[in-house]
């Protein structure tokens, strides 16, 4: 496995480390040490795992492996890390603390015989309290992923998915907006910008969303060929009506 990790994850006489969250929950075994682990299929419609870029994606999979060999106990050291897994770009461990794959914890160092003790510093009620947080942020990321669905489902241009969901988890619309916002992507799209040309005016659905442009005031194809055939009738008989 290499040596072990640098200062990084040390402070003062504490030792800091990552464990994978719901370990014990996802990864069920008598023995630690597995010669593999469970991967499971609906992780790809998970809000928080598209959320993450391709690398990010291919680190916490390598990370999990990482973990089913130390007993769920790594140390909080990116570069450490990065030659266990041969990753050859940066590991971004503050992206899956955030999005809430790996958690932070401490241990002591005994000051007598200089040991690791294998309790962590971390109280009780904190415990419970993450683990109610925990069931809440998961609640919202499903109703978050949702409705960033019902957009992607609306939206007529399919590209760059991931990057509107990142976009779409930072703007984080209730159910009113989301509605509101799916509301206008159905308007906008019988717009004539939007049908011209096979619809490849039809702007990026990042840079629809960044722009607030569900907000615009648009007018549907036939409205504008109303307005259009009116306006030919006044010109033609020299603006009577």
């Amino acid at each position: 496995m290499g040596a072990g990790p640098g200062s990084e994850g040390k402070s003062g006489g504490r030792l800091n480390y990552l464990r994978v969250r719901n370990w014990d929950k996802f990864q069920q075994y008598k023995d630690r040490g597995p010669k593999w682990i469970k991967l499971y299929r609906d992780l790809i419609r998970n809000y928080s795992w598209t959320s993450l870029d391709d690398a990010s994606r291919g680190h916490l999979i390598s990370i999990w492996l990482l973990a089913a060999e130390l007993g769920n106990k790594i140390p909080y050291d990116a570069a450490w890390i990065a030659k266990q897994i041969s990753a050859f770009k940066k590991i971004d461990l503050k992206q899956l603390v955030t999005a809430g794959f790996l958690d932070p914890y401490e241990t002591v160092q005994n000051c007598t015989d200089d040991k690791e003790q294998p309790y962590e510093t971390v109280p009780r009620e904190r415990v419970e309290k993450s683990r109610e947080e925990e069931i809440r942020e998961e609640t919202e990321f499903r109703a978050t992923q949702d409705l960033f669905s019902e957009f992607w489902e609306a939206y007529p241009r399919k590209v760059g998915r991931a990057a509107a969901a990142r976009v779409w988890k930072k703007l984080n619309p209730d159910a009113d907006l989301a509605a509101l916002i799916v509301a206008a992507v159905h308007r906008q799209r019988t717009c004539r910008d939007w049908l011209r040309d096979g619809g490849q005016f039809i702007p990026h659905p990042t840079t629809w969303l960044n722009a607030g442009r569900w907000d615009d005031e648009v007018r549907d194809e036939r409205e504008s060929q109303v307005i259009e055939i009116e306006q030919a009738r006044r010109i033609a008989f020299g603006g009577n009506s």
